[in-house]
């Protein structure tokens, strides 16, 4: 059966929670997501007090709140072909990857301006809205491809100084990909938001050990 996952937003989905959860005991946590795993996966493991306690531990490391362990448990069985065998590993990265779609749907909206025509108007092309092309300099910038930490913004070819186009109409705002280029560079919140992850990424990679290896 599958189940809708909102890809972005602000804050995880709102899940049913037991009133015997306590979400910020990872004891208690570990038992209602294993729990939630065993109602989809026949292969789970048989709860008891070792692994209980192991999966705790590894609950409390991954510092991801029990929403998005839930989100995690749902993502991760509507789509699966086969039982994953780390069941906690899968479904941390299924929380950790729905987090961060989400986090990264809230960058996109504050890296975009609002639209300033009547947003009852059919599709987004037509004609370029100059204010929205000179936020943060985008205009003056190259509409080229950007990275990300969830994939590629694809630019649109734009030169300097011509305004955003799909196929052969104008567009009245900028690419995201434009308008993540301009922010990165010309504001101020979003060059030092862009650093901090920078840095944030690079002791990630230099540190991280899969949670489930005890080497």
């Amino acid at each position: 059966m599958n189940h809708p996952i909102p890809a972005y937003g602000a804050h995880p989905p709102v899940q049913q929670q037991p009133p015997q959860v306590d979400p910020n005991n990872p004891a208690s946590v570990a038992a209602d997501i294993l729990a939630r795993v065993s109602a989809h996966d026949s292969t789970a493991p048989r709860p008891d007090r070792d692994l209980l306690r192991r999966w705790a531990e590894v609950i409390r490391a991954s510092k991801v709140d029990y929403e998005w362990l839930c989100e995690g448990v749902t993502r991760l069985y509507s789509t699966a072909s086969e039982p994953p065998k780390m069941k906690l590993a899968a479904v941390i990265d299924a929380a950790k990857t729905a987090r961060r779609e989400a986090r990264k749907g809230e960058e996109i909206r504050e890296l975009t301006p609002a639209p300033s025509f009547d947003e009852d108007s059919p599709g987004d092309t037509g004609y370029a809205i100059t204010a929205a092309h000179r936020q943060w300099g985008a205009i003056d910038l190259p509409c080229a491809d950007v990275a990300t930490e969830t994939g590629m913004n694809r630019g649109c070819g734009a030169i300097v100084g011509d305004p955003c186009t799909r196929g052969n109409q104008l567009k009245r705002i900028p690419c995201n990909a434009r308008l993540v280029t301009a922010g990165r560079l010309n504001n101020p919140k979003h060059r030092e938001m862009y650093a901090a992850r920078q840095a944030h990424l690079a002791e990630h990679r230099r540190t991280f050990k899969p949670s489930w290896r005890n080497d």
